[in-house]
């Protein structure tokens, strides 16, 4: 199962050239009131609805509208042979509703909402790129790491078309917006953090009254619009994804604010810090253009990017991460919710809310400013400010029986949150906090806790491509197909929620579907603490990492190198007698220059100290169960075991050809740990010394020796079913550790019957996901029987059994 992700290859002292992705980023939104003309002048009200991908017009019940390509004038959108075209119904002179032919909601396909986003996406950045900066063209302002209070320096520059008027505009409202002491982005990033991260502004062109100075540019409205043959042929063309040619939509857009930058460079004082965490590029700048938003026009819509394309800078410092506002957004303001939320993504954040998911199943809904965006925005949850902002230090874990307490989060810094591990995989994991409706989540729906499943192996990576997700909130009725009532998710003894389980709904369900064996009991009232106890009734597995989720990778052509990840005898004296059991890492595949070869090994040192590895005591191949663009599990053949005041080494041998393979987090790098490498077995180096401020991505998953992994278990090593219940379509998931074998799938009733039959052919090694029909059963439990079964010799390698409940 590939993980899509977008990437950033850095190179090291022995490393050569550098290459990066960059995603632009915005805010859904949806039933925007517009107010668009015919050619002939008749005044059309409906609604825009959309992201910074993907937003059109529609009507108040969903009726898609479009501009006719040849008349102009815009009419109702029907599908032919599965393409959303203009047909000759005219708006405003049809009832689409008494109107046979005509469907609401219909859209473009997923598969052109996918080439929209891929549009997005570039392997050339700007060629001055420094080391560090972050993944998707964004530096990660906390790997700054400071423990003092940061302050980011945000410069806005206001633009104006050559055919716009927007009149005399109060500096004020922006002033407030940005800088008021309430209700701005100044004091929301102040209040979310707890005081360790804040944003000042300042505006340009620089004004001397009380209005503000709009930088004029040299082409109209139009030449910003997409290209239509009647009402705007100097338009862009949207399907021109050459950033250098003038006709493209990343040309027009880049130009124009390489041409504003550089028109208001000089005004800005060489006094501000651009550049907090020393990237060598500025970190935020803000453009503001004066008028509103379009629709079925990805430009003029709020959203987050990096000028990669162009080389325009302030003060020394190249512009990369900017975001892209409207005075105003359909008839209202520019909201504090939605500058939040792009402040966020500069910060180093994803979006948690689904590009394209045609079950509009939201993750987190309300619960989170990065997909529920308010216009008065609510918080972040706990696990976005410590992986994403750096301002929650440590997430304690639960790992035995207990009451525990949570302070709000919206106003404490500690003790506002607790992780509680699995007993069934350690790649997920619960994590619980405290919403109350106060301070910035003073508009929430209710007050309580929420029980999150947060997916490790996905960090870094947000909810874009989900599901499976980073981070997703349970709620009543929530499933893997169903949205269940995302506002009710908290957990009150008021509300009568006062537990979670397997067998409550919602249950503690993985990303898979499996049972993920949550317990918790008596739930309290929402007060100015909340409490609930935890059951640890299973010896969890201990995660031993110093990374914090994917973020970049590096590489340098042709070679072989070894890396690996230091944990010292102190962060290891809490877990003599256990066992090394398992290798998790992350390699990058074959696509845009990766070039790994066969070879790959896993390696455990014990009794080094810095700079040297100690004693290799376990090398095994893992070439097999490599899966590239995602993390792999190696399980330990021979678990070695954990000795007092010994440190030990975890890592890899890999061989590439060309590329970036070697994956590494966003930073910062945890010193003298998590970045170690060596060309000849002998010389081991940090990336830092060659300014890379990264950590390879390589865990220790520790145990106690007799700890299996569950039969049901979501980490794929024996057989899991999901959704368990099923209705009609199911899917088995299970991991073979061979290449071309074949396997049987049976379905067993309880007397021993097979009722269904079905081989595969040659599987290659790895996660193997099989769809399966049973429409055809009856009500009851059944077993699911896998036999996979040698090609050539026709000997049965294995055989895997689950049962699964048939409603």
């Amino acid at each position: 199962m590939q993980k899509r992700g977008i990437y950033l290859g850095l190179v090291a002292a022995l490393l050569l050239l550098l290459t990066s992705y960059s995603l632009l980023f915005g805010v859904p939104k949806k039933y925007v009131p517009m107010v668009v003309y015919q050619p002939d002048g008749t005044k059309i009200e409906c609604f825009a609805s959309g992201d910074e991908f993907h937003n059109w017009l529609h009507d108040a019940d969903g009726y898609t509208i479009v501009q006719h390509p040849k008349t102009g004038y815009y009419v109702y959108a029907v599908k032919e042979n599965g393409k959303l075209v203009a047909s000759d119904l005219v708006v405003g002179k049809v009832k689409p509703t008494a109107t046979k032919g005509l469907e609401p909601f219909i859209n473009i396909t997923r598969e052109e909402y996918i080439a929209k986003r891929k549009s997005k996406r570039v392997n050339t950045h700007y060629s001055s790129l420094n080391p560090a900066k972050g993944a998707n063209g964004i530096a990660p302002l906390r790997a700054k790491d400071t423990k003092e209070a940061t302050v980011m320096n945000n410069i806005v520059i206001f633009i104006r078309f050559a055919d716009d008027n927007p009149g005399d505009e109060p500096i004020d409202y922006y002033q407030n917006i940005y800088n008021g002491a309430s209700m701005s982005v100044t004091d929301y990033y102040n209040s979310v953090s707890y005081g360790k991260f804040t944003i000042s502004t300042t505006f340009y062109p620089t004004t001397s009254n009380s209005y503000v100075v709009w930088y004029q540019d040299s082409q109209n409205r139009n030449y910003y619009r997409p290209y239509n043959a009647t009402t705007n042929p100097i338009g862009y063309d949207p399907d021109d994804d050459n950033y250098s040619s003038n006709k493209s939509q990343t040309y027009r857009e880049h130009t124009l604010l390489k041409n504003a930058i550089n028109s208001v460079s000089s005004q800005i004082p060489t006094s501000i810090n651009l550049d907090i965490n020393n990237d060598e590029y500025v970190d935020v700048v803000s453009f503001i253009i004066a008028g509103t938003n379009d629709s079925w026009n990805d430009l003029l819509w709020p959203h987050q990017w990096s000028l990669w394309s162009q080389n325009a800078s302030i003060n020394g410092k190249q512009v990369g991460d900017y975001t892209l506002q409207l005075q105003f957004f359909g008839s209202s303001r520019i909201d504090l919710g939605t500058l939040c939320h792009e402040m966020f993504h500069a910060v180093g954040a994803p979006d948690l809310y689904h590009y394209d998911d045609n079950l509009n199943r939201a993750p987190v809904g309300v619960w989170d400013i990065m997909e529920g965006t308010k216009d008065e925005p609510q918080n972040m949850g706990a696990y976005m400010k410590y992986l994403y902002g750096g301002w929650i230090d440590n997430i304690p874990v639960i790992n035995q029986t207990g009451t525990y307490t949570l302070n709000p989060l919206s106003t404490s810094a500690a003790n506002n949150s607790f992780i509680i591990p699995s007993p069934a995989t350690h790649t997920e994991y619960f994590l619980v906090e405290y919403r109350k409706r106060e301070a910035y989540d003073a508009s929430l729906p209710n007050d309580g806790m929420l029980v999150y499943r947060i997916n490790s192996k996905l960090e870094g990576m947000g909810n874009a491509d989900g599901p499976p997700d980073e981070v997703y909130v349970y709620r009543p009725n929530g499933s893997l197909t169903l949205n269940g009532t995302i506002s009710s998710a908290t957990f009150n003894a008021d509300y009568g929620r006062t537990t979670m389980n397997d067998q409550t709904n919602p249950r503690s369900f993985l990303s898979d579907g499996s049972n993920g064996g949550i317990n918790i009991t008596n739930v309290t009232s929402a007060g100015s603490t909340i409490s609930f106890n935890a059951t640890i009734d299973f010896s969890p597995w201990i995660v031993l990492k110093n990374d914090r989720g994917y973020g970049s990778a590096i590489g340098n052509g042709a070679t072989t190198l070894t890396v690996a990840t230091r944990f010292s005898a102190s962060d290891m004296a809490n877990h003599v007698g256990k066992y090394i059991k398992k290798v998790d890492f992350f390699l990058r595949g074959n696509d845009n220059g990766q070039r790994l070869t066969s070879g790959e090994m896993v390696k455990i040192w014990e009794g080094g100290t810095i700079g040297n590895p100690g004693t290799l005591v376990y090398s095994q191949s893992a070439s097999a169960e490599v899966k590239v663009d995602e993390w792999t599990t190696h399980n330990v053949t021979t678990p070695v075991e954990i000795k007092a005041d010994k440190e030990y080494w975890v890592g890899y041998t890999a061989t590439a050809s060309g590329g970036y393979p070697f994956a590494t987090d966003r930073g910062p790098m945890v010193p003298d740990k998590g970045g170690w490498y060596t060309t000849n077995g002998t010389q081991w180096n940090q990336l830092a010394q060659s300014n890379l401020d990264y950590n390879f991505l390589i865990r220790a998953i520790v145990s106690d020796k007799t700890t299996d992994v569950p039969v049901n278990s979501a980490e794929g090593n024996a057989i899991s079913f999901y959704p368990n219940p099923v209705e009609d379509d199911g899917y088995i998931k299970f991991v073979n550790n061979q290449n071309s074998i074949n396997a049987n799938i049976e379905v067993i009733n309880m007397l021993g019957q097979v009722i269904i039959s079905q081989s595969i052919s040659n599987l290659t090694a790895g996660e193997n996901v099989m769809p399966v029909n049973l429409s055809a059963l009856s009500k009851g439990i059944y077993i699911i029987k896998i036999s996979t079964i040698n090609q050539s010799s026709l000997q049965v390698i294995s055989t895997k059994t689950i049962k699964f409940n048939k409603k």
